[in-house]
């Protein structure tokens, strides 16, 4: 017994001792660990080798990946996250804003069996097939695959993904989603977003979603979600937490809102934006059990019958931002709503396009403490600006335009909070200068936006710069009148000065003070002075337009000298002269040059040699008689899409326009001394092609060349062609103007009959063949023989209709002398057809102004016009045209059946 006593504690001594011994070697053996670095993998690095082959990589995200010595440890590769104590790859982190690969997904990734973060996000995979692999990385937890341009159908191929708790598939429009049982397995879930794809099939998917207990974030968004939804649901495992669900662009069930009511404790924000479904007989109330609720978005939704919208709302107590643009919404009597369980803290609120009167002001004026954007833009708002809104202490942003809202601008003095204030196209009148002088200090140092464009606003343009924060000013379309201020008094931070369309005279003044400006509008008002050379100093300036008006003088390479930035200048119409040095070479690119009745001349303008960046040139009307040097046609701009030389005296051969401008699509080069073969351009852009008033010679065989076709507009009158009318205007199905008219100088005269393919050209509404040498019968087509006789005089040998030269043969046809009843007919007939070409100029007009008069009282719908007419404006440049040309000949032949 003593001896195994004594043999323990000899143990115990030597379990000490050893203890000891680790003690003391302890540190430097964890620091020798610490110091340690281990590599990747061998085989996971000839994996992402492998991996990279099969990409394309533009943007060299992949450039620290290779097989070279001092790239072997793939750890250090962008985008490749490794453990630190095995060294295998653990994160794959490659998408976009890191770079941009295109290719396709190598199945090579398998051999990552650690990799727990996947993300390719934003990449080009060019409609490969989805990667259905990926489902064999049992241990991802992070996969975001969105956007990746893939195609395929997925069931249950994820389904062992079960340690997931983020996934992303979203914008992969070409999946298919035949069911979504898989997300079953995924019970450690905090985000779904498979938005954007085609979820039609998964009618079960709330059954789904229920089995997802730590759900916190669902976007099912754009999915095309069914109709149909289950009777009964079980949430016995479903989410208590779900904060944030987005079911918007769907078309919902009202079911489905019953069960959004199940998350009542926990959602927070909820999108059901443009659900189609949702229709004007909707109950709200399920809204009334979100209670936690904070951001609400029912856009784009029909909500006209629901009456008690705003009672709901009342009993949301945690609502912060509400966004009911274009639902429709009315309120029938005075919302005297009772506000206790209303929140306190709303302070996004967008009720824009609705048809809401001014009674929404009381509503409103409950949150005047804690609303910070307000938009109430296209409504019916009507009366005066109510004078809630200043005690709307913490309002920085108000949308109030495309009302009917009159009166003055006294109410916003007092608003001092307030930096965004839109309230075009109203009814509102008085002098400018009120809001401006009046002003309350606070006001004139915080504002930053004021859109006051559309209204009835008079008076003189007041001194801007008091706005020591102003950054945007748009007074256009408005009836200010008086001349700028002669000089502005102190410096500003004004980018934008938009003051289009008003009665403003005198000169364009000194603008030192405003050095910060990018975009100065003055066009279409009545300027007759001089133009400051002070303008020179702009250096941020982008865009100078003050065409329209009658300014005079000479502008010289002061008025340019630090304009650097600018790329858009329009003088058009003015009296002014530019004259440059001929060796000025200006500092600026610009991309819009619209410079029409100045005077350039007489040569043709020097500094455009070094301008290689334009897209339109305008410069018809500018006094030149000069020969087009060869290096404008050198020139490197090939995004050339407008030419407008008209009206000058310039001279020589034109070159081939569909070799060296690709994208031209306006061609004006009549009322010039051109002369030489018509020049070729591209049929696949060219809208229309203006050569008249010429010397061109030879055939007017030119647009036979192979192309789409989309001429809509084709003038060669007044030149010396000859030959025949080519057969293959017929391939131009768009052609709404043709004038190949006065082609007889010297005798060199059109000759041969006129094709009976033109007859085909439906869209022509403007048609001169007069005074060549043309022959034969004129094809029969409503077309044709709707156009006014002159249209074809000056061809003796032509006959048929609309002349009354009858051609040969047709006199057997003739009918016999009509009794007395075949003149009752044909005075019925005449009868009717007067009164049916009446009845179409009236429908036409109706239509016109209907459509000219919304756009003249609706201002944001103008603007919206105008922003397309700008993108598509060559286009409407040749249907206005037609429209103008069928106009004139419906009530040319309205005239003759009268005179008749």
């Amino acid at each position: 017994m003593l001896l195994i006593k004594h043999d323990k504690s000899f143990h115990h001594l030597y379990v000490l001792i050893v203890l000891l011994l680790l003690m003391k070697l302890a540190p430097g053996f964890i620091s020798g660990v610490k110091g340690a670095t281990f590599g990747c993998i061998e085989r996971e690095r000839q994996a992402l080798l492998k991996f990279k082959e099969d990409l394309i990589d533009d943007s060299g995200l992949l450039s620290t990946w290779g097989s070279e010595e001092e790239k072997r440890d793939c750890c250090k590769w962008r985008g490749v996250g490794c453990n630190n104590r095995t060294g295998h790859v653990t994160h794959l982190d490659l998408h976009r804003e890191n770079g941009y690969l295109t290719g396709k997904i190598s199945n090579s990734l398998l051999e990552l069996q650690h990799l727990s973060y996947l993300n390719l996000s934003g990449s080009d995979f060019e409609g490969n097939l989805f990667p259905y692999f990926i489902g064999s990385l049992k241990n991802l937890k992070y996969l975001d695959l969105s956007s990746i341009d893939v195609i395929g159908i997925l069931s249950n191929q994820l389904r062992n993904l079960s340690k997931l708790w983020y996934l992303d598939l979203s914008g992969n429009y070409n999946i298919n989603f035949k069911s979504l049982d898989f997300l079953s397995n995924f019970v450690f879930l905090e985000y779904l977003d498979l938005s954007g794809n085609n979820v039609s099939q998964a009618i079960d998917w709330m059954q789904i979603v229920n089995k997802l207990p730590f759900l916190k974030i669902l976007r099912l968004s754009g999915c095309d979600l069914s109709k149909s939804s289950p009777l009964s649901l079980s949430f016995t495992n479903s989410s208590k937490s779900l904060a944030v669900i987005d079911l918007s662009e769907n078309y919902l069930a009202s079911s489905t809102f019953n069960w959004l009511s199940n998350f009542s404790n926990s959602l927070v924000d909820l999108n059901l934006m443009s659900n189609w479904d949702i229709t004007s007989s909707e109950n709200l109330d399920w809204l009334s059990y979100l209670s936690s609720l904070k951001h609400l978005d029912l856009s784009h939704n029909n909500l006209s019958q629901t009456i008690d919208w705003l009672q709901v709302l009342n009993r949301l107590p945690r609502l912060h931002e509400l966004l009911l643009s274009s639902c429709s919404l009315s309120i029938i009597g005075s919302p005297s709503l009772s506000l206790v369980n209303s929140s306190k803290s709303l302070a996004i609120v967008d009720f824009s396009v609705n048809d809401l009167s001014s009674s929404i002001f009381y509503w409103l004026a409950n949150f005047g403490n804690s609303l910070v954007d307000l938009d109430l833009s296209n409504n019916q708002l009507q009366g005066s600006i109510p004078d809630a809104f200043t005690n709307m202490s913490s309002l920085r942003t108000l949308h109030l335009s495309s009302n009917q809202l009159q009166g003055d601008l006294s109410t916003f003095r007092q608003m001092c909070s307030l930096k965004e204030l839109y309230i075009s196209e109203n009814i509102l009148t008085g002098e400018l200068s009120q809001l401006f002088q009046d002003s309350h200090g606070c006001m004139e140092s915080s504002l930053e936006i004021l859109l006051l464009d559309g209204n009835q606003l008079h008076g003189s343009v007041p001194d801007i710069t008091r706005f020591t924060s102003m950054i945007e000013l748009d007074l256009s379309w408005n009836q200010l009148n008086g001349s700028l201020p002669k000089r502005f008094s102190q410096h500003s931070e004004l980018v934008s000065l938009n003051l289009n369309d008003n009665q403003l005279t005198g000169s364009l003044t000194d603008v030192t003070m405003l050095s910060s400006l990018r975009e100065l509008w003055i066009h279409n008002n009545r300027l007759d002075g001089n133009v400051s050379e002070s303008i020179g100093s702009l250096s941020q300036l982008e865009e100078l337009n003050v065409g329209g008006n009658t300014l005079q003088g000479v502008m010289f390479e002061a008025h340019f000298s630090n304009l650097s930035k600018l790329t858009v200048l329009d003088l058009t119409d003015n009296s002014l002269a530019l004259k440059f040095e001929s060796n000025w070479a200006p500092t600026f690119q610009l991309d819009h040059i619209f410079l029409s009745s100045c005077n350039l001349g007489p040569y043709f303008p020097q500094w455009l040699r070094n301008q290689n960046n334009f897209r339109k040139l305008d410069i018809s009307k500018t006094r030149i008689s000069d020969t087009i040097p060869n290096w404008f046609w050198n020139l490197s701009n090939s995004n050339l899409e407008l030419l407008h030389l008209s009206h000058n005296n310039m001279s020589g051969i034109l070159p081939d326009f569909s070799s060296k401008y690709s994208n031209l699509r306006n061609i004006d080069l009549s009322f010039n001394q051109f002369e030489g073969p018509l020049p070729l351009f591209s049929s696949d852009t060219t809208l229309t092609l203006f050569l008249s008033n010429n010397k061109f010679s030879g055939p007017a065989s030119f647009p036979c060349n192979p192309g789409s076709g989309i001429l809509g507009g084709l003038d060669l009158s007044n030149n010396m062609l000859t030959g025949w009318i080519p057969d293959c205007l017929m391939n131009f199905t768009s052609l709404g103007i043709l004038n190949l008219a006065s082609n007889n100088f010297s005798g060199n005269q059109l000759s041969g009959v006129i094709p009976i393919t033109m007859a085909d050209l439906n869209f022509l509404a403007f048609l001169n063949l007069s005074n060549n040498h043309l022959r034969g019968r004129i094809p029969s087509s409503t077309q044709l023989q709707g156009f006014n006789a002159s249209q074809f005089t000056g061809n003796l040998a032509l006959c048929g209709k609309p002349l009354l030269q009858i051609c040969p043969g047709d006199e057997t046809n003739q009918s016999p002398p009509a009794n007395d009843d075949n003149r009752g007919e044909e005075v019925v007939a005449d009868e009717f057809m007067k009164w049916f070409c009446t009845a179409m100029g009236i429908g036409f007009s109706v239509f016109f102004w209907g459509v000219s008069g919304a756009l003249l009282l609706k201002r944001s719908w103008r603007h919206a016009y105008f922003r397309f007419l700008d993108e598509s404006w060559d286009w409407l440049y040749v249907k206005v045209a037609v429209r103008k040309a069928q106009l004139q000949r419906e009530f040319q032949r309205l005239r003759e059946h009268v005179l008749a």
